[in-house]
């Protein structure tokens, strides 16, 4: 929790495979249902200053008020 801006209500974390992620985490902390957006593609993206191609897949759960990502 942060005093200046209040509660945290989201986190998200980078995995290398976001399916054994989502299983330790509904196996760990019985965090789920997870709902997955595959392939996402922006179509405006930069990295390093440069334009870059983006292919995204993630994996959101919500635990109470807080959202997880897996990225």
């Amino acid at each position: 929790m942060s005093r200046f801006f209040g509660p945290i209500n989201q986190g998200a974390y980078v995995v290398e495979d976001w399916e054994s992620a989502a299983r330790r985490w509904i196996d760990k902390l019985d965090v789920r249902p997870f709902f997955l957006l595959r392939h996402l593609e922006f179509s405006r993206c930069f990295y390093r200053g440069g334009p870059t191609d983006t292919n995204v897949t993630m994996a959101l759960a919500f635990s109470a008020e807080h959202l997880s990502e897996l990225v």
